[in-house]
Order: structure tokens, then C-alpha cells, then sequence
């Protein structure tokens, strides 16, 4: 963990200081000293830990311009404590993420928020994204690649760590034209698979999927209207000797209105096969659901 600290620091300077134009980098420290005594017939009961535990968190924050149009913000943070109440290893990294960026092109690594769509993938993983597209805020045509693993913590990617669950990866790509924010389409794929030989699956299913979306908005005689339609091919692995392959489908459709005298008109549809499965996005399986709703704004 120490090397990895170093490395950061050394990353940090490099970005901070060489070729950069702009910069500003906030640096906060944070400890606590926590003192318990624990007297009673419920001592060994206790909650907390006798004694006098530390705790200390560096946060490293830095933002700027290079010379050659480049922008980069960098973010980490790293504790050190000898409480297993706050943290079962003494030295952690909590958070790693550097992101660099310009008018074509962004790449983004450690940390990073997936955002395909709601059936697709909407989540955060440990790996690397690269964007490729025609101006900074993404009109026209854009493509977005990434690869990286669900892992929660950085210690499961240092090593095995206890209670670490089973490892999952995930690769995938997001194509999208974009006229406007109410009028753009995605074609979105993503890769998500179990390593079904960890030793830490501990008997759970193990899945490896391809899930293949198209989602789209469009502002049509002042509805807003959009829609996503998905598809989920997956193979499920049960035990050590059985798998089982399934399909399904899940689509959905919200119309919105805006039709004066402070009223809004919303009406929306989903449909979600019972098999339909997306571990990487976020959906209700086995679900038929319609709304019909109108608002009147009082003020």
C-alpha cells in the first residue's frame, strides 16, 4: 500500500507541475484519536474497542490546463487506522481517480461512473474510459469505450483480501449521436463477466453477459418523448457442474408535456421480461407498469 501512495504523490506532482499552465491543488488532512474504556459485565460484548485507537486520511485534490489545451483533475484519498471497527486494514486507498480532457477526446482513470443507460449500465467501476467525440459538450457523433471490475475497494485489486467477493469484470462501448439534449440516440454494449473459478464465489450463481441497448429522446410538437429498448443473452453458471442460458427483453416509454396554465401531462410504459437480467444497470424483472399523470402548479 505504501507504493502505491508514493506513486500517487509522484503522479500528482508530475501533472501539477510539468507543462501545466494553470493548476490549483488542495491538500486536506484529516485524524482522530478515539479513547475507550470499557468497564462492565458487557465489556466483551462491547461494540466499540478498548483502548486508544488513531485515525488519519489524506485527500489529495488538484485541477488544471496544460499548454497543449489538455485539461486534468486528479483526486485521492488515502487512511490509515488501527481500528477494524472503521477499517479492516490499516493502510487503504479509498479513492483514486485522474481525468484528462479536450475538445475530442477524454480519458478518465480509477474511480469512474459508467452512464449508458438505465438498463445497460449505470454504475461505478475500478478501469479505464476512453472518449472519443466531435466537441467538448459532445454534439454530433461520440464514442465511449471502457474496461474495468466491480470492486468496491482497492484492496481487492492489491490482493486477496477477506471477505472479498467474487471477482466481476466488465467491458462495453456507448455510440451516440447528439443534435441537442432533447433530441439524441445511443447504441450501447456491454461486456459483464464472473470469474466462476475465485475462490471467493462461495457457491453463488456466476454469470457471464452481453446486453445490447438502443435508447433515444426526441422532442417531437413539444412532447418529450423517450424511450430505451434492451436485450440480455447471459449464461448462468449453478454450482460447479450445471449452467442454464437465457434471453429476455425490457422495454420502456415516457411521453411528457408541458401544456400550459401551469400544467404538466406525463405518461409512461415499461415492460421488463421475468428473465430479463442487467448486472450492470438498474431495472424491476417481471414487471408490467403504466402512468397516466397530471400536474397542476399552484404558486
Amino acid at each position: 500500500m505504501r507504493y502505491s501512495i508514493i506513486f500517487t504523490f509522484y503522479i500528482l506532482v508530475y501533472f501539477c507541475f510539468i507543462g501545466s499552465v494553470f493548476s490549483e491543488t488542495i491538500i486536506r488532512s484529516h485524524s482522530e484519536v478515539h479513547i475507550n474504556d470499557i468497564t462492565g459485565p458487557g465489556k466483551k460484548n462491547s461494540y466499540y474497542e478498548d483502548g486508544v485507537r488513531f485515525l488519519s486520511e489524506l485527500t489529495i485534490y488538484s485541477q488544471g490546463t496544460f499548454i497543449n489545451g489538455f485539461d486534468y483533475n486528479f483526486s485521492t484519498k488515502g487512511r490509515y487506522t488501527d481500528s477494524k471497527i472503521i477499517d479492516r486494514e490499516n493502510e487503504s486507498l479509498e479513492e483514486f481517480k485522474l481525468w484528462l480532457g479536450s475538445d475530442n477526446f477524454e480519458t478518465t482513470i480509477g474511480d469512474y461512473f459508467v452512464n449508458f443507460s438505465q438498463y445497460s449500465m449505470t454504475r461505478t467501476i475500478k478501469g479505464l474510459s476512453l472518449v472519443f467525440k466531435q466537441n467538448r459538450d459532445k454534439k454530433g457523433l461520440s464514442l465511449e469505450v471502457m474496461g474495468g471490475t466491480f470492486d468496491d475497494q482497492w484492496e481487492y485489486l492489491f490482493y486477496d483480501a477477506k471477505g472479498e467477493p467474487m471477482d466481476r469484470f466488465v467491458g462495453g462501448f456507448k455510440l451516440q449521436y447528439k443534435k441537442n439534449d432533447d433530441n439524441k440516440i445511443s447504441l450501447n454494449y456491454a461486456y459483464v463477466w464472473d470469474d466462476e473459478n475465485d475462490h471467493n464465489r462461495a457457491g453463488e450463481n456466476a454469470y457471464k453477459q452481453h446486453l445490447v441497448s438502443v435508447n433515444w429522446a426526441a422532442l417531437i410538437k413539444g412532447f418529450h418523448i423517450s424511450a430505451e429498448t434492451a436485450y440480455s443473452g447471459y449464461r448462468r453458471y449453478i454450482g460447479s457442474n450445471r449452467d442454464s442460458v437465457d434471453m429476455a427483453f425490457a422495454s420502456k416509454l415516457n411521453v411528457s408535456k408541458d401544456i400550459g396554465y401551469n400544467t404538466d401531462w406525463r405518461g409512461e410504459f415499461e415492460y421488463v421480461d421475468p428473465d430479463f437480467l442487467s448486472l450492470g444497470g438498474s431495472y424491476t424483472p417481471d414487471r408490467i407498469r403504466t402512468s397516466n399523470e397530471l400536474t397542476l402548479w399552484a404558486y
